[in-house]
């Protein structure tokens, strides 16, 4: 992807996430929500949504992008207000997107790195089935927003080098991503008051 589309497609990603979360309706979505997918493995009850086109162009390949919720590390989930108008503006703007819950902590269970760890094996998902949902593999991003955000930075920004990828699930496959959008709202993040 060249540079100009990658500011493109994080300028389209960061307009999605200022978006307001009621401007789109599930009845609005021009394509499809697999709800409740296992991209993790056996075991784990966090779950994913996946937002296709109600029909996949014959012979063209679509970009992806893994949406992350925010919640501060303690809440949120894949199926928020926020997360669906997301997912139903990339659905219309040509993408496949995965909304993803992953570990959060507890008082007594920290998440860290585990909630990363489940961030990229989705990106690996997507690639693991990019042939069954028509997923152009070479071209997956990452949207989040607080906690998500910093999720987000983080599958942006840590390739294999950092030693943060997880053995497995879908192993063979990369971490890495074309693009990542990320909003982190300062004064929630790091308690400023301006």
């Amino acid at each position: 992807m060249t540079q100009f589309a990658c500011s493109v497609f994080v300028s389209m990603l960061m307009s999605l996430v200022l978006l307001p979360t009621t401007a789109f309706a599930a009845e609005d979505l021009t394509g499809v929500v697999i709800s409740t997918v296992s991209y993790l493995p056996e075991g784990r009850d966090e779950k994913a949504d996946l937002y296709v086109p109600e029909k996949f162009p014959d012979g063209k390949k679509l970009p992806a992008v893994v949406i992350i919720h925010g919640g501060g590390f303690v809440g949120g989930k894949r199926n928020a207000a926020r997360e669906l108008n997301i997912g139903s503006n990339l659905v219309k703007a040509g993408y496949v997107a995965l909304s993803i819950d992953y570990l959060l902590a507890k008082p007594d269970q920290p998440s860290w790195p585990q909630n990363l760890h489940d961030c990229k094996t989705a990106v690996r998902w997507l690639r693991a089935h990019a042939d069954q949902y028509h997923i152009d593999s070479s071209n997956i991003g990452v949207i989040g927003g607080s906690a998500g955000g910093t999720l987000a930075a983080l599958v942006t920004l840590c390739g294999p080098d950092a030693g943060l990828d997880p053995d497995k699930p879908y192993g063979e496959h990369s971490c890495e991503v074309r693009c990542g959008c990320s909003r982190v709202d300062m004064r929630m993040e790091c308690g400023f008051g301006w």
